[in-house]
């Protein structure tokens, strides 16, 4: 609740469940939203002084070994003590859903990594050729999947036997154009799917 009561006994319980170790600390205190009645400087110093009753540590405002956090909104507050950095970025699904053509090299799992990164959920699409392609290759784009899932919960990789495409392609294509032409196919047949799945994008 936003009460400066309540606030100072969550905070003093948490400096007991929390830090274990002996240390100074510090309070931050932010009021993102203007028309909470409490203001950050007050409830800085009255948490403070509370803490430092209840536990004897320190006070170090420029190098803390323990910092707790206080954010003050409109109608509740957020009282905190581990702070853990996270990947940046917005959350995943709020830009729509994008179809990533997945190889096993670099270049396409880190364009899907800054994807989800901007907001996309992603499905991914891999043209496997076996015999030029071997299944070590088809296992390691089925790890990165699984990889690149971990930050959308889910990720369904789609499949594509891509050896009869080449090989026709090589039969009645010129060799300067086998890889062009490699590439114009594949991005045709993930427009496909990207069509059949309602995905708005390609990357």
């Amino acid at each position: 609740p936003l009460e400066l009561d309540a606030i100072t006994a969550e905070a003093v319980r948490q400096a007991h469940d929390e830090w274990l170790e002996p240390g100074s600390f510090r309070v931050r205190t932010k009021r993102p939203d203007k028309r909470a009645p409490l203001r950050s400087g007050a409830v800085s110093r009255h948490v403070g002084a509370a803490l430092v009753a209840a536990t004897a540590r320190p006070v170090n405002l420029k190098q803390p070994d323990r910092t707790l956090w206080i954010e003050l909104r409109q109608d509740h507050a957020w009282v905190w003590t581990v702070h853990r950095p996270a990947i940046a970025g917005l959350p995943v699904g709020t830009a729509g859903r994008a179809l990533l053509l997945l190889s096993g090299g670099l270049d396409s799992p880190v364009a899907g990594y800054l994807a989800q990164r901007r907001g996309c959920s992603l499905d991914a699409v891999y043209f496997h050729s076996p015999p030029f392609i071997g299944e070590a290759s088809r296992d390691k784009v089925e790890r990165l999947a699984r990889r690149l899932a971990i930050r959308q919960g889910r990720l369904s990789l789609h499949v594509v036997r891509f050896t009869e495409v080449q090989q026709a392609i090589r039969a009645r294509c010129a060799p300067r154009f086998t890889v062009l032409l490699y590439r114009r196919f594949m991005y045709r047949i993930a427009c496909a799917i990207a069509g059949e799945q309602g995905i708005d994008a390609l990357c």
